[in-house]
């Protein structure tokens, strides 16, 4: 048997367990969370992607946000 499978433990049981309002707390840059709070609106949470809905932007991440225009920001 595989000990390292043995050792896997997720960061949580329940990853759709978060209201709506909850998971747009944690998303910074107020674009951000519109586009997320229309996606939702629209399709549901399987439209919201883990670029969208991820607290925070690395450097790479952040720089190709604000090149999509000046919109992209604010927040």
């Amino acid at each position: 048997m595989n000990t390292d499978l043995m050792a896997f433990r997720p960061d949580t049981y329940w990853p759709n367990a978060l209201t709506l309002e909850q998971l747009l707390a944690g998303i910074r840059w107020k674009t951000r969370q519109d586009i997320a709070r229309r996606l939702y609106a629209e399709k549901g949470f399987p439209a919201l992607s883990e670029f969208l809905v991820k607290p925070g932007l690395d450097e790479h991440e952040r720089d190709d946000w604000i090149l999509r225009g000046p919109s992209c920001m604010g927040g």
